[in-house]
């Protein structure tokens, strides 16, 4: 009678440690599925760096590796916000001549990205060549030319 207290006392042991187990292995995948779904494996934007002119607004938005399916949730801090400003959909407005640095940084991973923005002054130059006139301002290029 005691020899068979002790095998059901040992396959109630194993049985323990085996769900315990089971238990362990679980959470594991529970917490790599949760891990792949709401933390990227990096942050990045398209471009390294950026020049734009005073007044120019332009979207350059961070992405995340992969693509997460609830969203990317960052958020967006200029270096300097006197030379520009991003709003938290990654709109970037130049405000001012200088340099900054735009970093992204995904609220959960605390994973970052950065980019370099030059501001260059919005002016006008008229170049009065020949029987051309050429107006640049910012990036655009405006040709005169003289009819004959």
């Amino acid at each position: 009678m005691r020899l068979f207290r002790k095998k059901i006392y040992l396959k109630q042991k194993h049985l323990l440690v085996i769900l315990i187990c089971a238990l362990v292995l679980i959470l594991l995948i529970g917490f790599l599925i949760i891990r792949r779904i709401f933390f990227p494996k990096s942050v990045y934007f398209s471009q390294t760096s950026v020049v734009m002119y005073e007044g120019q607004k332009k979207v350059y938005g961070a992405k995340t590796e992969p693509k997460l399916p609830f969203g990317d949730n960052i958020n967006y801090v200029s270096s300097n916000s006197k030379v520009a400003t991003v709003s938290q959909n990654g709109t970037i407005t130049a405000k001012s001549a200088g340099e900054t640095e735009i970093v992204a940084t995904h609220d959960l991973s605390k994973k970052k990205a950065s980019l370099k923005v030059t501001v260059e002054p919005n002016t006008i130059i008229i170049d009065l060549a020949e029987d051309n006139i050429k107006i640049l301002k910012g990036e655009l290029l405006w040709t005169l030319s003289k009819e004959k």
